[in-house]
Order: structure tokens, then C-alpha cells, then sequence
């Protein structure tokens, strides 16, 4: 996803479209990083209170 904003706001003259990606480059991270726990939790059987 942060390419393809990379891609499509490249051409903003003012430079600012970095600080657009910037959001998205976090939330994908966040995004992924919160589903692959919640998978991996729910793959291995674990329940959320045996933490």
C-alpha cells in the first residue's frame, strides 16, 4: 500500500505527499502486525486470558 501511494502522490509539486504516505506506512505496519498476532494466537489455540 505504501508503494502504490508513493506511486500515485509522486507527483504533487509541493514534496508534501511524503507526509501523506507517512500515515500509511505506519498503519500498514500496525494493520499487519496486529493480524498476524491475533493469527498466530488463533492458529496455536491460545485464548486471550492464558497470556
Amino acid at each position: 500500500m505504501t508503494v502504490a501511494a508513493w506511486c500515485d502522490w509522486s507527483d504533487d509539486s509541493t514534496g508534501l505527499f511524503v507526509i501523506g504516505v507517512a500515515p500509511v506506512l505506519h498503519g500498514s505496519l500496525f494493520a499487519t502486525a496486529l493480524v498476524s498476532t491475533l493469527v498466530r494466537h488463533v492458529a496455536r489455540g491460545a485464548r486471550w486470558a492464558d497470556r
